[in-house]
């Protein structure tokens, strides 16, 4: 059988030293976002949602060493003052130093392209969001954002939002508290309390 065979790509960002990477892959056709030292982002791959964040959507890939800046909320100047960064597949997240976290490309529950960053509204006040998963499956949109306060919003459609209803903007999971890590994939969702029990909702087979 055929191994698989990984290439390295080298991405020259004048000094600039890369913090962290998301997305689907370094290989062309997928799509990735890399955070900088400098606070900008850095982008490259498929952009059919906009996921490059270069103000258009398009059907166009670019390899990793072909990267644009993403583009800062006024679709003028870059994106500035990252300090983290999260997404895989279409949709791309990134927190600004000010705990203000924006998102672009396909935004969650309407499925529309969004080819620029914008400012999430509706997030808890005084908290601020320090990972977001995403469940994927059923054609179902949920993303689960995690707060430093131990707290957890969906941003959802019903089947997946942790409280049975639609979530058309973020919106607390009541249930929910005192939490340490989220992590999610195909049809499930799970949370882990800081006393080291899981809570685990979602339509996978789970073998409960």
């Amino acid at each position: 059988s055929k191994s698989n065979v990984y290439s390295q790509h080298t991405l020259d960002l004048g000094g600039v030293r890369i913090l962290d990477v998301v997305g689907s892959g370094l290989t062309l056709g997928n799509s990735g976002l890399a955070l900088g030292n400098n606070g900008r982002l850095y982008a490259w791959g498929s952009n059919s949602y906009g996921e490059r964040g270069t103000g258009t959507a398009s059907s166009d890939n670019t390899a990793p060493e072909a990267f644009n800046l993403v583009l800062g909320p006024d679709g003028q100047d870059y994106f500035s003052d990252a300090v983290r960064i999260f997404g895989r597949r279409e949709t791309r997240f990134a927190l600004r130093a000010d705990g203000s976290l924006y998102v672009w490309g396909k935004m969650p529950v309407s499925g529309r392209s969004q080819p620029r960053p914008v400012q999430i509204t509706g997030l808890k006040d005084n908290a601020r969001v320090t990972n977001v998963a995403e469940v994927t499956g059923d054609g179902q949109s949920t993303f689960l954002f995690l707060y430093d306060d131990g707290t957890v919003a969906s941003w959802s459609d019903a089947m997946y939002s942790g409280t049975g209803n639609p979530h058309p903007t973020p919106a607390q999971i009541p249930s929910l508290s005192n939490i340490q890590a989220i992590a999610a994939d195909y049809r499930v969702a799970l949370a882990l309390h800081q006393d080291g029990g899981v809570y685990v909702w979602g339509t996978a087979n789970l073998g409960l």
